[in-house]
């Protein structure tokens, strides 16, 4: 780890180790999953860990959102349920209570009033929300995935303990093991470093008895049979089919549905076993990235797999000459040491799925089929 990502974290849990936790600790064993608060509710994992509350549990379900008022709270959600093509009945929503709430600010830019019910109210944490951008830097990300999460962490020993489920990220193993160059980042990020601050950060309550668990996950899959243009995983496969060439690379991806990731953790959260305090949810059988080339090239014949140390200074090239900011920030992403990056991310990393909510099989299949349907990509300057 850097020097500097060394003083941001020595700042974080210096800030913590203020914090009184010793005289709010009751037994783990007398939480109950009965009013839980969920970040991130307009993101993809948010909406579909509400989705598996209201089929799995009985929880009363609160959820951070910013928004004007209350009907365009309510709005915001409805249409990330929407977007995912989930589905939330009249009778479900009496169980939703958006809140309107900053993670930037203090307490959540709630009043002292309401702050202090929500806190009496409240005795689960999931905490979903995150800026996933990988093209800011760390003092932009930091106000969600680090001071944001610090709020949360104050939140969950404030009158009452309350259990704190984490979702982390498997970027931050590329901070763990590998210091790249200054100049060919890749997945060396604002995002990577922002997290792995973050998730020390709740590590440490863990540590001092703080009941919950940290959820490391890969490569979310999505359930629906589209092309996903804010995906940086599907945009760069496209900008392989634009270049007529993908790079054959000696690595393990991960391809998980994330149906089994938020079904995982809500089936966590109900048996409150702190035991483990980080969990590694991945797919349990490595995906090579040639299974990912071979399925491109099946329905796309015209894409050419070359080497990748050949593929980097042609894709450089083509980066050069576009401005747009989407193919910007993949010209961020893919570094020389991609291969290696990827690797330090995915390969050998064990599962700690559940034998019953384990995903059986990768969906290559929906893969395939958007590629195959794919008449136009990106529009070209």
């Amino acid at each position: 780890m850097t020097q500097l990502m060394q003083e941001e974290l020595q700042k974080e849990l210096s800030t913590l180790e203020q914090m009184d936790i010793d005289h709010v600790l009751p037994n783990p064993g007398s939480l109950k999953l009965n009013y839980v608060l969920v970040t991130g509710v307009t993101g993809a994992l948010g909406i579909y860990i509400v989705r598996e509350l209201l089929t799995h549990s009985n929880a009363e379900i609160y959820c951070l959102v910013r928004a004007g008022g209350p009907q365009q709270a309510k709005e915001r959600i409805a249409a990330n349920f929407a977007c995912y093509n989930l589905a939330c009945t009249e009778q479900e929503w009496t169980r939703l209570h958006p809140v309107i709430s900053d993670l930037h600010q203090e307490q959540f830019g709630l009043t002292v009033s309401d702050y202090g019910d929500l806190a009496d109210e409240i005795d689960t944490i999931i905490h979903c929300a995150a800026n996933t951008s990988f093209v800011v830097r760390y003092e932009v990300s930091y106000k969600t995935n680090v001071f944001g999460t610090g709020e949360l962490l104050r939140f969950a020993i404030r009158q009452r303990i309350k259990a704190f489920h984490h979702v982390a990220s498997c970027g931050v193993r590329v901070l763990a093991y590998y210091e790249p160059g200054d100049k060919d980042l890749g997945l060396f990020t604002g995002y990577s470093q922002s997290k792995y601050v973050s998730e020390k950060m709740v590590h440490f309550m863990l540590e001092r008895g703080l009941p919950g668990t940290i959820y490391e996950i890969g490569y979310l899959s999505l359930d629906y049979d589209r092309f996903n243009p804010t995906d940086s995983f599907e945009s760069f496969l496209q900008l392989c089919m634009e270049l007529k060439l993908v790079p054959e690379i000696d690595a393990d991806f991960d391809y998980t549905p994330i149906t089994s990731v938020a079904r995982e953790i809500v089936r966590r959260t109900q048996q409150q076993n702190f035991q483990k305090h980080k969990l590694n949810l991945h797919h349990p059988v490595p995906l090579p990235w040639s299974t990912i080339v071979a399925a491109l090239c099946a329905v796309k014949p015209d894409v050419k797999p070359i080497p990748f140390i050949e593929f980097f200074p042609i894709f450089q090239e083509f980066m050069r000459l576009y401005r747009g900011k989407r193919i910007y920030a993949m010209k961020r992403v893919i570094s020389k040491d991609f291969p290696l990056q990827l690797n330090a991310m995915f390969r050998g990393v064990p599962s700690d799925f559940s034998p019953e909510n384990s995903p059986k099989k990768y969906d290559l299949e929906r893969l395939i089929s958007i590629f195959s349907h794919v008449q136009h990509t990106y529009e070209w300057q």
